[in-house]
């Protein structure tokens, strides 16, 4: 068995940004957190929801939003207690990235889950 290891001469992606939500209490609304500020290109999203038993729904978003009422660029779910990876293989294109983990699919809802969730955005 052989075994050869190559490096990258243009790897996808240059960022790996990690963005942990945890539960803001009972009645609190959550927010969104800005991810990059700048335009950025998406490639991979890994979603964490290990620690919930109900589903989360990742909400990205290319400007600030009004959670609750502004439509999401993006829509991604983690079933419960589950970790989810998605890979887009061109990458697609946002001109800032605000995400928010949340238990209400759409772009109504404001609520987070119970856990927290952690999400990997592998970007350039």
């Amino acid at each position: 068995m052989t075994i050869a290891k190559q490096g990258l001469v243009n790897p996808v992606g240059g960022e790996l940004i990690t963005l942990t939500q945890t539960y803001p209490g009972a009645g609190v609304a959550r927010a969104a957190e800005v991810v990059a500020p700048s335009s950025k290109t998406i490639y991979a999203i890994e979603i964490d929801n290990t620690a919930n038993a109900a589903t989360t729904y990742l909400k990205g978003y290319a400007a600030a939003p009004t959670i609750g009422s502004t439509n999401p660029t993006l829509i991604l779910m983690a079933a419960g207690s589950t970790k989810v990876q998605y890979s887009f293989d061109v990458g697609f294109t946002m001109a800032e990235i605000h995400a928010a983990t949340l238990t209400t699919n759409g772009f109504r809802g404001n609520t987070g889950p119970d856990g927290s969730v952690t999400v990997k955005f592998l970007l350039s």
